[in-house]
């Protein structure tokens, strides 16, 4: 791993898993992607300017909201102009305490090989079909308030790059149903990151 530091590394890892669901589960032509390797496992990101951007935007706020304890969850949305079509859901139920950001360096193994799980699973999640103007939307989940503070997430809402969104059109359809796709762990840091996906009952 190139950095100790976890909110580095909790930023790395959301953001090729987004782009590599987005591969994975076949959103875009493969052609709008390129192959990288991160811990030894080849995945895959995207080549447009635009949904990088996005993505790492969204991401350096989430991750350090994740961190504080100030969001819960970190949403990426498959929808069309009209439906939500399938939900992948980050959760950090185990977090260690904000203010210790580094990893022990006896645990950066653990760590390294809790991430490539988690990156292994996404890969194999499998493709399906999409209309043609579906599209991805990324949101964040946060606490009841008082929130805790969390600087990137005040500065993007104070500067207008993030709203509050509607809780009533974020809820999922009733029918949706919530599975596991994966997760990485490492107990002796307190780091827990569990992935989920929220969808119709019997889709793959």
């Amino acid at each position: 791993m190139s950095t100790s530091d976890l909110p580095s590394l909790l930023t790395e890892l959301l953001e090729l898993s987004i782009h590599q669901l987005l591969h994975s589960r076949g959103l875009y032509p493969a052609s709008l992607f390129q192959a990288a390797s991160y811990l030894g496992t080849k995945v895959h990101t995207s080549r447009h300017p635009d949904i990088n951007s996005y993505i790492a935007d969204s991401v350096a706020v989430a991750a350090p909201s994740l961190l504080s304890g100030t969001a819960t969850a970190l949403n990426l949305s498959l929808l069309t102009p009209s439906s939500l079509l399938e939900r992948y859901t980050f959760s950090l139920p185990m977090a260690p305490a904000h203010g210790n950001p580094g990893v022990p360096r006896q645990h950066l193994p653990d760590l390294a090989n809790a991430c490539k799980r988690l990156l292994l699973q996404v890969i194999m999640v499998p493709r399906r079909a999409f209309p043609p103007d579906a599209s991805f939307s990324l949101s964040l989940q946060t606490r009841p308030p008082p929130l805790p503070e969390c600087g990137p997430l005040e500065e993007a809402l104070g500067g207008g790059r993030w709203r509050q969104a509607d809780t009533a059109a974020e809820r999922a359809p009733d029918e949706f149903r919530t599975r596991a796709v994966g997760s990485a762990e490492v107990k002796g840091i307190g780091f827990g990151l569990q992935l989920y996906r929220v969808g119709r009952p019997g889709e793959a």
